[in-house]
């Protein structure tokens, strides 16, 4: 019950936060604008931007879950599974590689010339608090994150092996984690990676900018290799975030429902 409840107010926290941060920087982008273009559907050339709408929906998402673990709900419902599957996948393929991407790239530029990333003009329309908002909270939310909740991660076979061979002998259907899916978490991020790209590349093309200082003065080829290896920075990401669950959380599943079950033995014995 302490538990559900710090959850409960951990995320819905941080969903009223990000929430309040969107709509300080949609304040800050009627005035001025992307190179003068005040169209709200430029905002999705920010990778920023797409990481605090995928936060916003997450942390609402989290927040949905833990009010129906406070009120006792039956975890072996469909709602319940969805809401959870939901969130759970969100996280894996979106939130912990996306957000991290933008909080070390974005503090990474910033170190070794801040002109190319967040110029020294924007300090007077862009309030500190916000930058760190949205370019430093990200990064460690994640982390503590996945430290806090068991996002479901799939099981390495190694740890498997471990768990079934344990002093517990779970039968497989209790340590296999139920949200888990390696093809469409992996799918989901590459999907968003070449999405994003293509806006970027279409706003270019249309308006003549990028949407960072440092895609505009460094050559075509640096720009491809820069995209080409951020994306495989972010599938890497993926990697990690399932290593730092695993390690945290050892393969285990929240829970597994009884309809699940019943129904993995029923395949077990018809095969």
């Amino acid at each position: 019950m302490i538990k559900d409840s710090a959850l409960f107010l951990f995320h819905c926290s941080f969903f009223i936060f990000t929430s309040y941060g969107v709509f300080q920087f949609f304040k800050i982008f009627d005035k001025f604008g992307f190179y003068g273009k005040t169209d709200p559907i430029l905002v999705l050339n920010f990778l920023t931007l797409w990481g605090q709408f995928f936060l916003i929906l997450f942390f609402g998402i989290s927040t949905i879950v833990d009010l129906l673990n406070l009120v006792k709900f039956k975890k072996n419902n469909y709602f319940y599974f969805i809401a959870l599957k939901i969130r759970d996948v969100l996280f894996r393929s979106i939130i912990f590689p996306i957000c991290f991407v933008i909080s070390s790239l974005f503090w990474g530029i910033y170190a070794y010339d801040r002109q190319l990333i967040f110029s020294i003009e924007l300090d007077s329309i862009f309030p500190s608090y916000l930058n760190h908002l949205q370019h430093t909270l990200p990064g460690l939310l994640i982390i503590v994150e996945t430290l806090i909740e068991n996002h479901q991660y799939h099981a390495s076979p190694v740890t498997l092996q471990k768990l079934k061979e344990g002093p517990s002998k779970h039968p497989i259907e209790t340590i296999t984690p139920i949200t888990s899916d390696v093809k469409q978490d992996v799918s989901n991020l590459v999907l968003f990676i070449l999405t994003y790209i293509s806006i970027i590349a279409y706003t270019r093309y249309t308006i003549g900018h990028w949407p960072y200082p440092f895609l505009n003065v460094i050559p075509t080829h640096s720009k491809i290799i820069f995209i080409f290896t951020s994306s495989c920075f972010g599938v890497m990401l993926y990697a990690i975030g399932r290593l730092i669950n695993q390690k945290r959380w050892g393969g285990e599943s929240i829970f597994v429902p009884k309809n699940f079950v019943k129904k993995q033995s029923i395949n077990k014995k018809t095969n």
